[in-house]
């Protein structure tokens, strides 16, 4: 039987998330089972399903198994991928640190450069009530 292509293969979400978990770093089966939110035994299913499909590559140290991604036998898919898991969070960071930026360059509408010279209010307290009178 012929290996499923990338696209169906990554069609199942907690594939697509070993996926990305896999991009930049080996891992272990438990480092990866510790990110997601289903049991060690489910995602030593989907491991065996990317396996199959010749995405991840396995390989033994000690009694450990170290997954690594194979990105070439995801093809286009890879670029895809990447702009959409990483290209997205550049941009994002980009803008909150510019965002930052402008922020401490001028300061804050609201804040009032003079502490003194703002008019404190007194605190409300209840009047205290008469009992009994008419």
């Amino acid at each position: 039987m012929p290996a499923a292509s990338p696209i169906s293969t990554l069609a199942e979400p907690r594939r697509q998330e070993l996926v990305r978990l896999l991009w930049n770093a080996e891992r272990t089966a438990g480092d990866l089972a510790a990110h997601m939110p289903v049991s060690f035994s489910a995602v030593s299913q989907h491991l065996a399903v990317l396996l199959d499909a010749g995405l991840v590559e396995r390989r033994r140290d000690g009694r450990r198994q170290i997954y690594a991604l194979n990105k070439p036998a995801l093809g286009p898919l890879a670029v895809a991928l990447e702009q959409m898991w990483f290209g997205a969070l550049t941009t994002l960071k980009d803008m909150a640190e510019a965002e930052e930026r402008r922020a401490s360059a001028s300061p804050h509408p609201d804040s009032n450069p003079n502490p003194h010279s703002a008019r404190r209010s007194k605190p409300i307290t209840p009047r205290p009530t008469k009992k009994g009178l008419k």
